[in-house]
């Protein structure tokens, strides 16, 4: 068997293990999981650093039911993420991560709550390294918007992949 159609069924069955692992130890909940090949971008290039905007093709990076919950949720938090803005109806948070040549990468996300299709006002703070957002309404459904293009910060000369994957607790 060639080398890449192993690689391809390792992949495979890693990923159904971990579907199978995750069913059988909590409710789901909905995310955008896809993965998103920028490819060749533009960007800003300022000092050693690259500027991009992107906008995201789906832009919903989570959604929950209610019904998937244990009780009712009151603060939804971010986890590994910096507040940069919370006022009126828009969320401005910061995430960085590690890449693989040892540098970093920073986005930021320009973010809306909806409640029901409803956008919400947004109450939020920073606890630790978690951005705290205040479910004030009770819902059927609530989901996390990006609003505008994602905003990343790369090393001028990072060449490769990287994921920007968002954590999520609640209370």
């Amino acid at each position: 068997m060639p080398a890449m159609y192993r690689h391809w069924s390792y992949r495979v069955i890693v990923g159904l293990l971990y579907l199978m692992l995750g069913q059988t130890h909590a409710s789901p909940v909905v995310l955008n999981s896809a993965v998103v090949n920028v490819g060749a971008v533009n960007g800003t290039v300022k000092g050693d650093m690259l500027e991009i905007e992107y906008p995201l093709p789906n832009p919903v990076l989570l959604m929950i039911e209610q019904s998937q919950l244990d009780g009712t949720l009151k603060t939804l938090f971010i986890e590994q993420a910096r507040l940069i803005e919370a006022s009126g109806n828009r969320l401005i948070v910061q995430v960085q991560r590690p890449l693989n040549s040892g540098a970093s990468s920073t986005s930021t996300l320009d973010l809306g709550m909806w409640l029901d299709g409803v956008k919400q006002g947004v109450y939020a703070s920073q606890q630790g390294d978690a951005v705290a957002l205040q479910v004030h309404n009770t819902f059927r459904e609530l989901s996390l918007i990006v609003d505008s293009p994602v905003k990343m910060v790369l090393p001028n000369r990072f060449r490769g992949d990287f994921s920007l994957a968002l954590r999520y607790r609640g209370n």
